[in-house]
């Protein structure tokens, strides 16, 4: 059963288990500050916008969103300027662009290579398209896989 269901779920018991997790699985919502806070492993899916990196600390690995013009897959760069920092996917889809979101196979092999390499399963790269953001690193696995996505 998913913890968000669960009838006895809380804001302590979301601090605990944070507090207590060796590492945490998430996107790129306000929950993944309460592991930043306690200083904890972030592995994010499902990174998006690509214009900007995680804001969290070296110790945060993700994978980002892929990103659809017209029903074909395109590259990071080719992201119009003013749509890098969107969130919005009215706005997205009214100039043409669809999202897709990681597999449940991305964010496992993603999730298996932090629990086999911890750190070492992430590359800090950084990219032209992103305005800004901190020293997370992107998925090393993922990033291998993608690379075409990058040029």
């Amino acid at each position: 059963r998913d913890y968000s269901s669960y009838e006895g779920a809380s804001n302590d018991l979301d601090l605990f288990l944070v507090y207590n997790s060796e590492f945490v699985i998430s996107n790129s919502s306000g929950a993944s500050v309460l592991p930043w806070l306690f200083k904890k492993p972030i592995l994010v899916h499902n990174f998006m916008p690509v214009g900007i990196r995680p804001i969290f600390a070296e110790n945060c690995i993700f994978i980002m969103k892929y990103y659809y013009f017209k029903g074909e897959k395109v590259s990071y760069h080719d992201i119009p300027e003013d749509l890098l920092l969107c969130e919005d996917f009215n706005t997205l889809s009214n100039r043409g662009f669809t999202l897709q979101e990681n597999t449940s196979e991305e964010i496992k092999e993603m999730v298996k290579g932090y629990c086999d390499y911890k750190e070492k399963s992430g590359i800090y790269k950084e990219f032209s398209f992103q305005v800004y953001g901190g020293n997370s690193k992107i998925c090393k696995s993922w990033y291998k896989k993608n690379e075409l996505l990058f040029k």
